[in-house]
């Protein structure tokens, strides 16, 4: 799975925090699959971090408002988590040999945006681990 982001634009800065809020249009494509393509995608920046607007929670209980914005983002980010899951899965036993599986859309995403914003932000994962457990990472962008 490839992904690549176009036409980020500022939106807002958070007054509590300081943290920006961007949004980018993104493309997923699998070789030999299908492209899908994401409009509108949030993404927020803190002085070290970049991630995809919602994913710092868990599925549970991620409640992004207003809806017109939240349900695109939730579907996004679920998009993100099967195809996850799918690579996982074409991988077969050899997937143990991969740190990172659990969340290698989520990190490739995020990448493909700050790609495109020229950032070496750390780029903020949110993700399930094997024993279902919610964890939060920031990978550098060396690895990436």
């Amino acid at each position: 799975m490839t992904f690549t982001a176009t036409n980020a634009r500022f939106l807002m800065t958070f007054k509590y925090d300081g943290t920006h809020l961007w949004s980018a249009e993104i493309k997923a494509s699998r070789d030999g699959g299908t492209t899908r393509d994401f409009t509108n995608i949030l993404f927020m920046e803190t002085d070290t971090t970049a991630s995809i607007f919602g994913i710092e929670v868990n599925d549970e209980v991620r409640d992004i408002r207003p809806v017109e914005l939240g349900e695109p983002q939730q579907a996004f980010i679920q998009f993100l988590r099967q195809e996850s899951a799918r690579d996982s899965i074409l991988l077969g036993p050899l997937q143990n040999l991969f740190s990172g599986r659990e969340y290698s859309c989520e990190l490739k995403a995020t990448a493909s945006y700050l790609a495109l914003r020229e950032s070496y932000l750390q780029a903020g994962v949110g993700f399930y681990d094997a024993e279902g457990i919610y964890n939060r990472l920031a990978i550098v962008p060396e690895d990436c």
